[in-house]
């Protein structure tokens, strides 16, 4: 049996999805979940850290989410 790797998008335009859809995903995964890094929220989302990081500005932005601290220099 051979298995199969997919690169990782480093891009929201190379995931093939709506941006809207990765952030209403992303505020779902936020409400389950609560307190989250970036970079555990983009493990749960299958996605890489640039994209979270992408998605999370917009969220921030729209104080969609707030910032509560910082670890290892990721929010």
């Amino acid at each position: 049996m051979a298995v199969v790797l997919f690169p990782v998008p480093r891009e929201i335009s190379e995931t093939g999805l709506r941006k809207g859809v990765l952030e209403d995903l992303a505020i779902k995964i936020l409400y389950l979940h609560g307190e989250l890094s970036i970079v555990e929220l983009g493990d749960l989302a299958c996605l890489s850290a640039e994209v979270m990081d992408e998605i999370f500005q917009f969220l921030r932005k729209e104080q969609l989410c707030e910032v509560r601290g910082m670890s290892g220099g990721s929010h």
